[in-house]
């Protein structure tokens, strides 16, 4: 499943049944769709131009950008003595999901992971975590988040990608061992790919 962000930070689209909340889409304005997705308008024609009928407001919401035409994905970089200790807090918590932020720097089209961070007053459940992302508003060195998958499943459910933080997520998956039980992802559910490198070198008070 997924890490949540336990304090309910914000969540649009709230409604009462499966269709989603009621929009007047001949009232909206261009200034309106502005405020909705500034990604989308990227690719798309002039929002007062754009014929929003029910299938078009459908395709502008779901739009993604072709990735073929955009950089190829960063590379992730772990060292081999980080993933070996990702592996044991998912083995000492099995079956709870187990869960730690990613701190690194990005350079050029790759990520270099260099350390390990707790996620303060977690809560790690069979099928869930729960962490207040506000705690750590500010800290650039934060690329990404590491969960484990208890199934062994290392696909990212769509709780995960609803609640993606930083550049990449990782997903280490049940017996947790070798490089099979590993993948990351970016915030489209794209495969990043990962490659594990020699370990660093620190004393035990600085990576633990």
């Amino acid at each position: 499943m997924a890490p949540r962000m336990g304090f309910e930070p914000m969540r649009t689209g709230r409604s009462t049944g499966s269709q989603g909340p009621r929009v007047n889409h001949s009232a909206i304005s261009a200034q309106q769709i502005n405020t909705l997705n500034p990604l989308c308008l990227k690719s798309l024609p002039n929002p007062a131009t754009v014929n929003f009928s029910t299938i078009n407001w459908v395709k502008f919401l779901t739009h993604k950008p072709n990735r073929s035409a955009m950089s190829p994905p960063p590379t992730i970089h772990i060292p081999s003595n980080i993933l070996e200790t990702i592996y044991a807090g998912a083995k000492e918590l099995y079956p709870r999901e187990s869960f730690l932020l990613l701190r690194g720097k990005k350079r050029k089209n790759t990520i270099l992971i260099n350390d390990l961070v707790l996620a303060p007053f977690a809560i790690h459940g069979e099928g869930e975590v729960h962490f207040n992302p506000y705690m750590f508003a500010g800290d650039f060195s934060l690329v990404g988040t590491v969960h484990s998958h208890p199934s062994g499943d290392i696909s990212p459910s769509h709780v995960d990608l609803n609640y993606f933080f930083g550049r990449v997520l990782v997903i280490v998956g049940y017996p947790y061992e070798g490089k099979s039980c590993i993948a990351a992802y970016d915030s489209e559910g794209e495969t990043v790919p990962i490659e594990v490198t020699a370990p660093v070198e620190c004393n035990d008070e600085e990576f633990y």
